[in-house]
């Protein structure tokens, strides 16, 4: 697996080397929704509405007009309620990602918004803690994730958009309780272009 991403970055790194046309900086947050739902009769569990916040920094490809290629730092929280035999329990499910991803912006001249799509692959870690007890649960490996979004131009050189994605994160398990680690998150974003 640690082959597999290291040449995948290389790939990448390399081909932004040879076709690059400047570079982009975006930034991203929202609402994150995790997976987490169980109930056993005994004890119960239950995610809440948390936020994923990241940045990204890439590069577009000269050959094929609208693709670019970035690395993205990411990080995500929720909030799990736990009901154990009727007494209340509160923990929090994070996840750190590192990723290498692909990213087209359709090209929409008579539009003023632009259809956007992403795909990416790389590294997660994921740690579900108790928030008054020293008990967690982690998880680590490959992760990825798509999205898709509408984009517009506010200045030169500059988008804002709005975005959907689906984020698969390590999973996490313990006894008959298995959380996946599906996330959706709504995105608000931002992209700087410097050529």
């Amino acid at each position: 697996m640690k082959s597999f991403l290291l040449a995948s970055a290389a790939a990448i790194a390399l081909t932004g080397t040879a076709n690059a046309k400047g570079f982009t900086i975006s930034t991203f947050g929202g609402a994150n929704f995790g997976d987490v739902s169980y109930d056993n009769g005994w004890i119960s569990a239950k995610d809440s509405t948390g936020y994923a916040i990241g940045a990204a920094l890439g590069t577009s490809i000269d050959p094929v007009p609208g693709l670019s290629v970035e690395g993205e730092l990411a990080f995500r929280s929720n909030g799990i309620d736990i009901d154990v035999c009727g007494d209340p329990l509160a923990a929090t499910d994070r996840t750190w990602s590192i990723m290498s991803n692909a990213r087209y912006r359709f090209a929409t001249p008579s539009w003023p918004v632009h259809p956007v799509v992403l795909v990416g692959a790389g590294y997660g870690s994921r740690t579900a803690s108790l928030d008054a007890y020293p008990a967690e649960l982690t998880g680590q490996g490959f992760v990825v994730q798509a999205g898709a979004g509408l984009e517009t131009q506010v200045a030169a050189g500059v988008h804002v958009g709005l975005e959907y994605r689906v984020f698969d994160a390590p999973n996490i398990s313990i006894g008959d309780f298995e959380s996946d680690g599906i996330n959706q998150s709504v995105l608000l974003t931002a992209t700087v272009n410097f050529n």
